[in-house]
């Protein structure tokens, strides 16, 4: 993150393991835990993550509601124009 000059308040910390999820935790930035990927669904985290969502769309209404001046959407919507 200091590569990228943002502090832990700016970044999300995505995971689909409680592995992920705790690296997230020990680095104290926001976790995300997805159970969306088709060969591969974690039944239950034992470490809790900050949200838990079941599909991309909700993903993109977490980055609007922390990041509201940010069109996250857009912005994936050119990368994968790309």
């Amino acid at each position: 993150m200091d590569l990228l000059d943002v502090n832990h308040t700016e970044a999300f910390f995505i995971g689909d393991s409680d592995a992920d999820i705790l690296a997230g935790k020990q680095g104290n930035i926001y976790t995300v835990g997805v159970q969306w990927l088709k060969n591969y669904d974690t039944v239950y985290f034992t470490i809790e993550p900050n949200v838990l969502l079941k599909n991309v769309s909700d993903f993109i209404t977490v980055l609007k509601v922390k990041n509201p001046e940010y069109d996250f959407l857009e912005w994936i919507e050119e990368g994968i124009a790309r």
